[in-house]
């Protein structure tokens, strides 16, 4: 009896431990990465990124930049080749005639780059391949040509290496092994109906696609259902995972289905020749919306009382197409609707000229799945928030300002964090600023946006963020004091005056909040010193230059920087903005040795490629400088300091002969060790 009690005992022990305690981590000789229970053996710094053995390993190799760079490049070149099989044997020959008859190709895609190279394999026989590439890390993978083009291969890409080092001269067998998909499509249970509408000289079109995605690399092919008819379909695949969606044609051309994306199934392992039949089934939901637990108000807007007060959405998942059932202008809100058993984001969206319900879109249920024809009743709760806004402290004075259609003084703006749906707020043009701002419970954001400068004259023009997380339950009272002050200094070009340039206007400084969209702009006029002088809320903001990209060929550099990252404002003060430049230069050589000339006869003229800057600060923002077709491939670029990325990229192999045609990264920029870890950069997240 004894040995029976210390068992349940034990057993109660153990069981009332967490779930995560019957699994255990397993970090042995990994610093990051999955521990095998969900959680991490650890995190890399923002400049290492995870690697699969569970290391961490540096991705960068130059710092920001100083006033003078020069960073030389060193192209070097190294053979990779091989042989392509299918399931072991040689690669069946295109038997389509078409113009290019090539079965596909072999993709070395450089790393943290977009830049790639492609290897055809040919139309027939062997499929062997062979090619000059630079040295460097690559994801390989194959991609068949679309299937109207060549019947030998799946018309998909498939994954070979998804990182590999090629340093040395290197083969590369593969062999790809394929599968058949094949089955019925149906709609509730019974043959999908012929499609009866005529259109295009009295044609009946295609009633739809289905669509197979290949997961790890995305790459989706349709397969058409035709006009008429019982459905079957049948696909060539590589083995892998895939996802399958049915895809209606234009209802113009179509009346058989309501037109969104359908996903048939998200979870096919197809590891051997297989038969699976896919049914779309109908449902019908209904229900009604209430608001705060009662009937939703009628339509009372002047001279629009039968205007609807809004309307139920359904967005299939993976499709930017929707159904909707409206909610009449009276009584009770209720609805009716037909849809496909997809999953469905729910949203409720109200209508313009209507003042039953909030004039903001709520959104109902996540990730739903209709399953079956059921009533489904959703509520909707409100919730206020409303004070008053003072200025310094002090009441906030009226505006003065005359002759704009509004002379408000401003506005609060809540925003919802899912959606970024606003309700707003007017604070009126005198007297004491008070505001009342009605929404559906949730996440917001709370900004103060003042009007036009051109309409008041009391508030700075650029506006402020009050809050950056209401969890708004509960209906409260909540007072706001706005802070100004004001900032006054010179703006210069490497501690000098900035030169002039020939009466045209040399760009602007920008000073941006954090979580706004709108700057604060500071001219810099066409000639003389630029001083300046402003107020604004206080706070944190970021500066930047945007020079006017015509004065490149001045030597001021065309593009966008930042001068500074974390500007506070915390009270009246005189201030200078610099605008650093950075001079990087150097000469791209290939294998140690000076880049060749271009000695294709009929493109002589053309250059050879270019070297390539990529801000890591400012997104989209890049400059290209050509090396030349001729001497030493020299480049100069001016840009202001920063973190940049620096790859080289060749023009067409067609129109020069010096460097294999392709690109590289040769230098990633380093971010600062101070700014903050974000979810993405976290070891184990970088890709």
């Amino acid at each position: 009896m004894k040995y029976l009690i210390t068992f349940i005992l034990f057993l109660f022990l153990f069981t009332a431990c967490d779930d995560n305690s019957q699994c255990l981590p397993n970090c042995v000789d990994k610093v990051c990465g999955d521990d095998g229970c969900g959680g991490a053996c650890g995190t890399c710094t923002i400049n290492e990124e995870c690697s699969d053995a569970g290391t961490c390993e540096q991705v960068c190799n130059i710092n920001r930049t100083k006033w003078y760079n020069k960073i030389n490049i060193n192209l070097e070149t190294v053979k990779v080749s091989g042989i392509v099989k299918i399931n072991g044997k040689q690669m069946p020959d295109n038997t389509l005639e078409t113009e290019d008859q090539t079965r596909g190709y072999v993709k070395f895609q450089a790393k943290n780059s977009e830049n790639y190279f492609a290897v055809k394999i040919g139309a027939k026989g062997e499929a062997t391949y062979s090619k000059e590439i630079y040295k460097g890390r690559y994801r390989v993978s194959f991609v068949g040509y679309d299937k109207k083009l060549q019947d030998a291969v799946p018309p998909y890409e498939v994954v070979l290496h998804k990182s590999i080092v090629i340093d040395k001269e290197m083969k590369f067998n593969f062999d790809l092994e394929t599968v058949m998909l094949k089955g019925r499509l149906t709609l509730n249970g019974k043959s999908v109906p012929d499609n009866t509408r005529q259109v295009y000289d009295e044609k009946y079109m295609e009633r739809g696609d289905i669509i197979i995605t290949k997961d790890d690399t995305q790459t989706e092919v349709r397969y058409p259902i035709g006009n008429s008819g019982d459905v079957t379909y049948s696909a060539y695949l590589f083995k892998g995972n895939y996802t399958a969606a049915f895809m209606p044609r234009n209802y113009e051309d179509q009346n058989v289905f309501k037109q969104y994306r359908i996903t048939l199934s998200d979870n096919l392992n197809i590891n051997r020749d297989q038969v699976k039949d896919f049914d779309i089934k109908s449902v019908t939901l209904k229900g009604e919306i209430t608001i705060n637990g009662k009937t939703m108000p009628d339509n009372t807007f002047k001279d629009h009382e039968n205007h609807s007060r809004g309307s139920i959405v359904f967005i299939a998942k993976g499709s930017d197409r929707y159904l909707t059932a409206t909610l009449g202008s009276s009584g009770p809100a209720k609805y009716e609707i037909t849809l496909y058993n997809n999953i469905y984001d729910v949203f409720l969206m109200s209508d313009y000229y209507q003042n039953a319900i909030i004039d903001s879109d709520a959104k109902l249920a996540d990730d739903f799945e209709p399953g079956r024809d059921k009533t489904l009743n959703f509520n909707l709760d409100t919730v206020t928030l409303s004070g008053e806004v003072t200025l310094n402290g002090e009441t906030m004075p009226d505006n003065r300002k005359n002759g704009c259609k509004d002379n408000g003084r401003g506005s609060l703006q809540l925003r919802n964090k899912a959606l970024y749906h606003s309700v707003y707020s007017e604070i009126g043009t005198k007297g004491n600023a008070k505001y009342e701002l009605t929404a559906y419970k949730g996440e917001y954001e709370l900004f103060f946006l003042p009007q036009s400068s051109k309409c008041q004259d009391i508030l700075p023009e650029y506006g402020t963020r009050l809050d950056s997380n209401i969890n708004f339950i509960n209906s409260h009272i909540r007072n706001f004091n706005l802070e100004t002050a004001t900032v006054k200094g010179e703006v210069t070009l490497d501690e000098k005056e900035f030169p002039e340039y020939y009466q045209k206007e040399r760009g602007v400084i920008k000073i941006t909040g954090k979580g706004l969209f709108n700057s604060y702009t500071i001219p810099l006029g066409t000639n003389g010193p630029v001083y300046y002088e402003f107020s604004l809320f206080k706070g944190n903001y970021e500066v930047l230059f945007d020079p006017n990209p015509i004065l490149y060929r001045n030597m001021v550099f065309s593009t966008p920087g930042i001068i500074e990252k974390n500007f506070k404002l915390n009270s009246d003060t005189e201030h200078n903005f610099d605008v650093e430049t950075s001079l990087i230069k150097g000469e791209v050589r290939l294998n140690g040795k000076m880049m060749p000339d271009n000695t294709i006869k009929e493109f002589s003229y053309m250059q050879r490629g270019n070297v390539i800057i990529t801000s890591k600060e400012m997104s989209q923002i890049n400059i290209n400088n050509s090396i030349g077709r001729a001497g030493p491939a020299t480049y100069e670029i001016l840009v202001p300091k920063g973190i940049y990325n620096i790859d080289f990229s060749a023009n067409d192999k067609a129109q020069q002969n010096s460097v294999p045609d392709g690109g590289i990264m040769n230098y990633i920029g380093c971010k600062d060790e101070t700014e903050t870890l974000s979810g993405e950069e976290t070891c184990g997240a970088v890709k």
